[in-house]
């Protein structure tokens, strides 16, 4: 049983939807590298760890070369059989975005228009038997599943799920594929499929942002440890694609620093903040008390403080609270030196996201 929606092929990636979604101005930036599959046997493997049969959510931005042939943008199956599907295509022959789910390959057909060479948000939301696909924020589809009862050990995005009998890849372009073992609303999902996620969100049982630009392996960041492997693909450029950041500033993911030293995490800010903001700081996974700032200092660091630190920032919107990245704060005796031209490392050294921090001094003679 199903009910159908309509979705207004309104373009998401504009900018007057960008400042409607909160993403404040110089938080967007334009993606350059997305996932680029061949069709046919091409895909992405990947765990499943963390999935949940009972209740979920998928997402991902998805661009089509052709709509000639069967292409999957997401396959979950267990084997040998095709059963426990999660499988999220295009029928082949036409433009429409097809769904399957549980026992039944064709649950949902010709839910919706893809149209070619076009970037479209793709979200199936399944919960204890009731399901719902929303296309570029819009519900365009909603129904009853029965027969999705385990999760086998992994998956593929852009292929069917079944290694034994692939060929209906994608031959596009995938970009930021979530899973999440919670369903998802709509508000949730129209906030966020223009943000990059921190990898720490609730709930998220996967993460992909298909962002790496070279090699055969994609990075799961959801911490689950569904690490890819991509077989007959690539990567391509994109400058359609444009994200904005729940944080505008964040926390670097490692710090390394001598004992005795003063550490100073942050400051952390909200890309787009909804009237006031609140901040708690934690120290492996405590709420450390009196620590309600935008920064976290630690003086005169010892062995005790080496740990796993982040905040917990809340505004007034209902999308609220937001964890920032996680960051591993190390603390050692001594930093070894470097034997680069006499200097040697002191102080601090800060691990982010593309970016190393170091502070030399002169080694004595």
């Amino acid at each position: 049983m199903k009910t159908k929606g309509f979705s207004s092929g309104r373009s998401i990636l504009s900018a007057a939807c960008a400042v409607a979604l909160g993403l404040a101005a110089g938080a967007a930036h334009t993606q350059t590298d997305v996932l680029a599959l061949e069709g046919g046997d091409s895909h992405v493997e990947v765990g499943a760890s963390g999935w949940s049969a009972q209740a979920g959510a998928i997402e991902a931005w998805w661009l089509l070369n052709n709509v000639d042939d069967k292409q999957y943008l997401l396959g979950h199956t267990t084997i040998p059989a095709f059963n426990n599907r999660i499988q999220i295509y295009n029928e082949g022959g036409g433009e429409e975005l097809s769904l399957g789910l549980g026992d039944n390959h064709a649950m949902d057909r010709d839910i919706a228009s893809l149209p070619v060479g076009t970037w479209n948000h793709v979200a199936v939301v399944y919960d204890d038997g009731a399901y719902e696909v929303f296309l570029n924020g819009d519900s365009v589809s909603s129904g009853t599943y029965q027969g999705l009862n385990e999760i086998g050990g992994f998956a593929h995005i852009g292929n069917n799920g079944n290694p034994d009998s692939l060929g209906e890849g994608t031959d596009g372009r995938i970009s930021e594929v979530r899973v999440w073992n919670t369903p998802r609303t709509q508000e949730q999902i129209q906030a966020f499929m223009n943000r990059r996620l921190t990898g720490n969100e609730s709930g998220l049982a996967g993460y992909w942002p298909l962002d790496e630009g070279a090699g055969d392996v994609v990075a799961d960041l959801s911490g689950q440890g569904n690490d890819g492997v991509i077989s007959d693909g690539g990567w391509a450029t994109d400058t359609e694609l444009e994200f904005g950041v729940v944080f505008l500033t964040d926390l670097p993911s490692a710090v390394v620093a001598t004992q005795g030293q003063t550490v100073t995490l942050g400051p952390v800010e909200l890309a787009a903040p909804e009237g006031g903001v609140a901040y708690q700081w934690f120290f492996n996974n405590e709420a450390i008390d009196g620590e309600t700032g935008d920064t976290l200092v630690l003086t005169g660091v010892t062995a005790a403080q080496e740990g796993e630190y982040y905040v917990v920032v809340s505004d007034e919107s209902d999308l609220s609270p937001f964890e920032s990245r996680r960051v591993s704060v190390s603390v050692w005796e001594n930093l070894p030196a470097i034997g680069l031209l006499g200097l040697a490392l002191v102080g601090s050294l800060m691990i982010g996201a593309g970016a190393l921090a170091l502070r030399w001094r002169r080694r004595p003679s």
